[in-house]
């Protein structure tokens, strides 16, 4: 198999140069590849590297963590508002709080956990989609990840990476011949809605260059919904797996890459 580029999603920003930050995440993702259960003993090592993007996403001058900015704000309220009590009045902070522990209850997790985790998830979801502002990362993110796509055998892009692959592979028409989605939420609506190039009527559609579009998530990620949305959002989508996979694990990408489905992606590519 020739050259797996892989595109992290959130929570991936480190300190380091750019450079220095990809080489740490490839040599993660390459482990993880590496370590599966299910790969088969007589294949080699794959080429992998990592397209590093989490710097971009980081306003001028933050310290710290992710923010919850107004654009951010408003995605996650848009997110959690079947999960919001008719009539519930507060901050929007606090409806934010009171509406994940309500989906948490529902699909058993921590609610501190998950209300953690969407709000480290839609400010940088909501600052690469943003296209008006003054910080409009956007461009630079497209600009670079295309950079290390072009010429990849295998495109394998996690949560946001997921949609950071997406629109790059449509703006640069590059030729991919399989692109593996995990955990993503293209199909989200409340990212559905903002992608560039926009879908048309209700489905989004492959990117032209992409031979074969396999889509993996686990039944708990919470933010790959709707559940089989993928191939109902978007024509040319081969494979929708859903399945219990215990990738979630609030969203690290470790277990996707050991997991069964992905095996068989790439095993079948390499045949």
């Amino acid at each position: 198999m020739g050259r797996i580029v892989g595109v992290h999603g959130i929570g991936n920003y480190l300190p380091e140069p750019p450079v220095l930050a990809a080489q740490v995440k490839t040599r993660e993702w390459a482990a993880a590849l590496a370590g599966s259960p299910f790969r088969r003993s007589s294949e080699p090592d794959a080429d992998v590297r990592v397209a590093y993007y989490a710097d971009l996403l980081q306003p001028p001058g933050r310290q710290g963590g992710p923010e919850l900015d107004q654009d951010a704000e408003s995605m996650f309220l848009e997110f959690l508002k079947d999960w919001i009590p008719e009539g519930a009045q507060g901050s929007s902070t606090w409806l934010l709080r009171l509406a994940a522990s309500r989906l948490a209850d529902a699909v058993a997790l921590s609610p501190a956990a998950a209300f953690g985790f969407l709000s480290a998830f839609f400010p940088e979801v909501a600052a690469f989609l943003r296209v008006e502002g003054a910080f409009t990362p956007k461009h630079h993110v497209l600009a670079r990840v295309a950079s290390e796509l072009a010429g990849a055998e295998v495109v394998i892009a996690h949560s946001l990476g997921s949609v950071v692959a997406y629109e790059a592979l449509w703006k640069y028409g590059i030729e991919v011949p399989l692109l593996v989605t995990l955990g993503s939420p293209l199909a989200m609506p409340t990212v559905f809605g903002r992608l560039t190039p926009a879908p048309v009527g209700a489905l989004g559609a492959r990117p032209p260059g992409v031979g074969r579009w396999v889509n993996i998530a686990d039944r708990g990620d919470l933010v790959a919904v709707p559940p089989g949305g993928m191939s109902k959002r978007f024509d040319g989508v081969d494979v929708d797996v859903h399945d219990t996979i215990g990738a979630f694990d609030f969203h690290r990408v470790a277990k996707y890459l050991r997991c069964r489905e992905l095996d068989a992606a790439l095993h079948d590519r390499a045949v």
